[in-house]
C-alpha cells in the first residue's frame, strides 16, 4: 500500500522523465528526504533511472505489480488522507484555498450555469494536461466535484 507522497511522486515519474533535482524541486523536499520516499520504489524496481540519471517508471513490470499501482482500497485511503489533511489547513485557517464546501440550492438556470462552468474548468484542466511546455513552475492538484443532498443522505443512510 502507497502513500499519497509516493502515489504523487510516481505520477509524475509517470508524465515524464526527470531528475532527481527537478523532482525535488516540484515536491518542495530536499534531496535527502527525497532519496528516502523513493529508495523504496528504486529497490523494488518500480522506477529506474536512465544514463542520463533520470528517474522513469519501469516498463517491464510484472502483472502483479501494476496490479498493486492501481489497488482501489491503496486510492481510497490515499485520497481520504489528502482531502483531511486540505480541510485540516482549511478548519485551522492557515488556508483558505485547500478546501472550500458550499451546501446550496439552485434554480434550474443556476444549475446549468454551474454545469457549464464545471465543463469549461474540466476542458480548461485537459488543455494545460495536454500541453508540452516545459515552463511548468506551478504545480497544483485542483480537486472539485458536487453531489446532491438526495445521494448525500443515501450515502449516509446507506441505502
Amino acid at each position: 500500500m502507497m502513500t499519497f507522497t509516493q502515489r504523487l511522486i510516481l505520477e509524475l515519474i509517470q508524465r515524464e522523465k526527470i531528475s532527481h533535482v527537478e523532482l525535488a524541486k516540484v515536491l518542495g523536499v530536499d534531496l535527502l528526504t527525497l532519496r528516502v520516499l523513493i529508495e523504496d520504489f528504486l529497490v523494488k524496481k518500480l522506477i529506474i533511472q536512465n544514463s542520463d540519471g533520470l528517474y522513469i517508471l519501469n516498463q517491464n513490470l510484472s502483472k502483479k505489480d501494476k496490479e498493486d499501482l492501481v489497488d482501489t482500497k491503496s486510492l481510497h485511503i490515499e485520497t481520504l488522507d489528502f482531502l483531511s489533511d486540505c480541510l485540516e489547513d482549511r478548519l485551522a485557517n492557515q488556508k483558505k484555498s485547500s478546501f472550500n464546501c458550499k451546501k446550496i440550492s439552485m434554480s434550474a438556470g443556476e444549475h446549468k450555469m454551474y454545469k457549464a462552468l464545471l465543463y469549461n474548468l474540466q476542458s480548461f484542466l485537459d488543455g494545460i494536461e495536454k500541453n508540452p511546455t516545459k515552463d511548468k513552475t506551478n504545480h497544483e492538484i485542483i480537486f472539485w466535484g458536487s453531489r446532491s443532498y438526495q445521494e448525500s443522505i443515501q450515502h449516509a443512510l446507506n441505502y
